[in-house]
């Protein structure tokens, strides 16, 4: 394993003393998996094909060679094909200090909240684990484990009740059915959450509106000078024609040309494309696009692999 990764950092997770590890730690809590296999323990961490910066970012952190990143195409329960990223490694010290924090084999439904030694430490594991099992503009958090869920919520003393949802999700074929918990953090543990440890999962960082800022929000936007503003952008999209909505379309996605004209609806969009006679491209076009000039500036003429 060390020709694979000869940089590895097999002690990182010796003891859990910095924000780093502990965010980390949360984060193996909800994507990663451990398994046995003879003679060592592996270690695999799995996400999106977007998420490619978490993956380099995990890399970094422990000494792994990212030439090794393996790029597959799953199909999800809805029927939709998307591109998956995973980093996997295999380490005996490792995976038994991972254990000894509280990782476990199949964990879905059996991992505890682990014994952390300061509280700044607790709220960058609860962020790792929000970026893996968390509901992206929310501040709800998912689980397999009610016990886990129940530990959170007693030691951070919060009042919001621990929801049940059952799910059915086809695996290779095959319906099963199973039971998913989830619970909200709450505004004020979240904040402080956010605010605890910087480099986190950019497109889940986000803080929670209090009622003071909305208030003040909604004053600006019922502003006569946001109002004339709006209705100008929208004139514009009334007026628009059919070489600009044409360049438009291929340069953006249509939700941003939304937010460009001030118009939020899809169907709106959509509608005004085919009463001009403007094609759009098919859906996932813009998703493939990203991950193909991803993939481009990764392979870049100075990569080196290693032997």
């Amino acid at each position: 394993m060390y020709r694979v990764h000869p940089n590895l950092r097999t002690n990182y997770f010796t003891t859990i003393d910095t924000k780093e590890k502990a965010y980390w730690l949360g984060f193996l809590y909800a994507d990663g998996c451990i398994y046995k296999q003879p003679g060592t323990i592996r270690i695999q961490l799995k996400l999106k094909g977007s998420d490619e910066g978490t993956i380099d970012r995990f890399c970094e952190c422990l000494g792994l060679d990212k030439s090794k990143k393996d790029f597959r195409q799953e199909r999800e329960e809805d029927g939709r094909v998307s591109e998956k990223i995973r980093i996997r490694f295999a380490r005996r010290e490792t995976g038994n200090d991972l254990l000894r924090h509280g990782l476990k084999f199949r964990k879905s439904k059996i991992i505890e909240y682990p014994k952390l030694t300061r509280r700044c430490l607790e709220l960058a594991f609860l962020l790792g684990y929000y970026d893996g099992d968390g509901l992206q503009k929310t501040t709800r958090i998912h689980s397999g484990s009610i016990k886990f869920l129940k530990q959170v919520k007693k030691r951070f003393h919060l009042p919001y009740k621990i929801q049940v949802n059952k799910r059915e999700s086809k695996i290779y074929g095959r319906r099963i059915k199973g039971t998913e918990y989830f619970m909200q953090l709450g505004t004020e543990l979240f904040t402080e959450v956010m605010r605890n440890y910087k480099k986190s999962m950019p497109r889940k960082r986000w803080y929670p509106c209090t009622l003071k800022e909305k208030l003040r929000r909604h004053h600006i936007a019922c502003s006569s000078k946001m109002f004339l503003k709006r209705r100008e952008l929208q004139k514009d999209w009334r007026t628009i024609t059919k070489e600009e909505l044409e360049k438009l379309v291929q340069q953006m996605p249509l939700t941003h040309i939304g937010t460009r004209y001030n118009v939020r609806s899809i169907a709106t969009l959509s509608y005004k494309c085919r009463k001009l006679g403007v094609s759009i491209p098919k859906q996932g076009f813009w998703q493939k696009r990203y991950s193909e000039n991803r993939r481009s500036s990764q392979n870049t003429p100075n990569q080196q692999t290693t032997t």
